[in-house]
């Protein structure tokens, strides 16, 4: 649909630039499609082709495609972007309502995305934000986030009378059950989904107890550091622990095997690695962030997080990382892996 938008304003004579920023992992769908279905070349913006340009590189390509998380945290990218003379007949935002904003104790708590689309707002004739969910249940965080789009409108805390409800005059929305192709036919196949049961045998259970356990004890010990961005981090690598344990014995064994190692080499040198610092933001951007980047630091994090204060603490979190490794290698060695087992015998 942006690419008919696109394809129909260049008729008319209406765009010769354009921006979209998208998502890390969509950025190379977007560039494919819009090449493939419309012949319209966009270029990607990477570390590499900033830097490169002789000058700058927005104002040498009209049409561009941007990582939303890059943008939002990029101040050089940023500054090259916003500058004066950079103007777009067009910028589309898409997943937008990422770039939300939320009342928070009477104040308003924008996210550096929320920031970053408000900025090229100010550089285009033209917004198009594109998202499946644009309201999470609270009206003001809805009229902050149409605010983009109107700031007189829409901007400051809802109020029955004064904020406008009414929004048809510059949302449109389309549900996919509606669509149907030129014959009348549904354009896209009925979704069938089926939840399957499943009991874990006692060995399982056990290790997913103990996990469990060892994960909440942890987020306790970071929520009681009194540093948002430490445990923040920590907070992440558990997750991702819960999650390894949630997919298989194989993943939690090596997850667990390999996060001892680690801490047990911080501890012998005694060597306090500088692990990176995820606020608020960095962990949301993460939740989108292309494949491999997402496993290296889900590796990095994983492997050297910790909430430990004190040598004593860490050798104390390794003696449990040890304990669940046995645990989750009983497990291995028995071959037992109910989830697979009730997946494997289904027909898709």
């Amino acid at each position: 649909m942006t690419g008919i938008l696109i394809k129909e304003l260049i008729a008319r004579g209406d765009l010769q630039r354009c921006l979209i920023i998208c998502l890390g992992n969509l950025v190379e769908q977007w560039q494919d499609e819009l090449d493939q279905r419309f012949q319209l070349p966009f270029e990607v913006l990477t570390n590499d082709k900033l830097n490169a340009a002789r000058g700058n590189w927005f104002l040498e390509n009209d049409l561009v495609i941007a990582r939303l998380d890059k943008l939002a945290r990029d101040e050089e990218a940023q500054a090259k972007l916003l500058a004066p003379e950079n103007r777009y007949d067009l910028v589309v935002i898409d997943e937008a309502h990422k770039c939300s904003a939320s009342f928070f104790g009477g104040e308003v708590r924008y996210t550096k995305r929320y920031r970053l689309a408000k900025k090229v707002s100010g550089i285009t004739r033209h917004l198009l934000l594109l998202t499946a969910t644009p309201h999470n249940g609270k009206e003001d965080d809805f009229q902050l986030f149409l605010a983009l789009l109107d700031q007189d409108r829409f901007e400051g805390h809802f109020h029955e009378g004064v904020h406008q409800v009414d929004v048809s005059d510059i949302m449109c929305r389309m549900v996919k059950e509606d669509l149907v192709t030129f014959d009348g036919k549904p354009l896209f196949p009925e979704r069938i989904a089926e939840t399957i049961q499943y009991k874990l045998s006692p060995e399982e259970m056990n290790l997913y107890e103990e996990v469990t356990r060892y994960v909440r004890q942890e987020f306790d010990r970071a929520d009681a550091l009194n540093d948002d961005q430490r445990a923040g981090t920590v907070g992440f690598a558990l997750t991702i622990l819960q999650r390894r344990l949630a997919s298989s014995p194989e993943a939690i064994y090596q997850s667990l095997r390999r996060r001892r190692e680690r801490l047990a080499e911080r501890l012998r040198t005694l060597n306090q690695a500088k692990v990176r610092s995820l606020d608020r933001d960095d962990l949301e951007a993460l939740e989108d962030a292309p494949e491999d980047e997402l496993v290296q630091l889900e590796h990095e994090v994983l492997d050297q997080a910790t909430a430990a204060r004190t040598a004593a603490e860490l050798e104390a979190e390794i003696k449990r990382l040890a304990e669940l490794e046995r645990l989750a290698e009983r497990v291995r060695i028995s071959g037992q892996d109910t989830k697979w087992r009730e997946l494997s015998g289904r027909t898709l």
